[in-house]
């Protein structure tokens, strides 16, 4: 130990200056309304992992252009893709695996705008190796201009399987619900776990 002091003091390692890290905080782009998604296991299965229990809480950005052609009766491609591939996933158990293109098998969604208010009923499938979800979504949406002004929406799911970060998913099918509310607190809320895509969060591609 003697002689290992003396080699270090005689030849001390540099010490060098390291630039702090810089952290951009992922933002909404201006005009986005933030929606609030909450999903579960309901019911949960028994005798399943206690983890199958969590409430999952994420966020889905809905664009400003996407709510002009909401109040139109249009669902926008980007906004159809955003929620197939990252809100309708099976994230209870931890960071979910978020779905491709290719995962998508089947999507059908229908827009009618009736007393000021947009009424969204999607059917979807959505299946890899290791995971399958479908099932139903309605969406009741208000706007203001380019603005949400409310949210109320509902999926009734049907999952299989486990994610690669998300093991112990019930055996076989289990029921997956989500549901969504407009955020409360735009500026406050965190950033959607797939804003990490950047672009392609926002266009779906």
């Amino acid at each position: 130990m003697a002689d290992g002091l003396a080699k270090f003091r005689a030849n001390p390692p540099a010490v060098k200056d390291v630039a702090a890290l810089q952290h951009t905080r992922l933002a909404p782009p201006a005009g986005a309304s933030v929606v609030r998604v909450y999903s579960r296991i309901l019911p949960t299965p028994e005798g399943c992992n206690d983890n199958n229990k969590n409430l999952q809480r994420d966020h889905v950005w809905i664009l400003k252009e996407e709510v002009r052609l909401l109040a139109k009766g249009e669902v926008a491609e980007p906004l159809r893709l955003r929620l197939l591939r990252f809100a309708l996933v099976d994230a209870v158990r931890g960071e979910p695996d978020f779905w491709t293109l290719a995962d998508i098998k089947q999507s059908e969604f229908r827009a009618t705008v009736e007393n000021g208010a947009v009424a969204v009923h999607a059917s979807f499938s959505m299946q890899t190796a290791k995971q399958t979800l479908s099932g139903t979504m309605d969406l009741e949406i208000k706007t203001d201009g380019d603005a949400v002004t409310r949210v109320k929406g509902y999926a009734a799911c049907t999952a299989s399987g486990s994610g690669t970060w998300t093991p112990g998913a019930p055996e076989g099918k289990f029921p997956l619900k989500f549901a969504f509310v407009l955020a409360p607190q735009t500026k406050d809320t965190v950033p959607p776990q797939a804003a990490m895509y950047g672009r392609e969060y926002l266009t779906g591609r």
